[in-house]
């Protein structure tokens, strides 16, 4: 599944140079607690991943 994801990357940036993505992996914990304090400080990326049950906190901090 890794390998799938960072091809898919790679594809993208090939494919669109004007933006670029990076993979990161880590765990769920870790990326919703720095998700969590990049909303808070104003800092979030455009374009992230929430599962439905995260969802509520971040729409309580007024983060999506």
């Amino acid at each position: 599944m890794e390998e799938l994801c960072l091809q898919m990357v790679k594809e993208f940036n090939r494919n669109y140079p004007e933006y670029q993505v990076i993979m990161q992996k880590m765990d769920w914990a870790t990326y919703y607690n720095k998700l969590f304090v990049a909303g808070i400080g104003k800092r979030s990326p455009d374009i992230f991943v929430v599962h439905t049950d995260s969802l509520l906190r971040f729409k309580k901090a007024n983060l999506l």
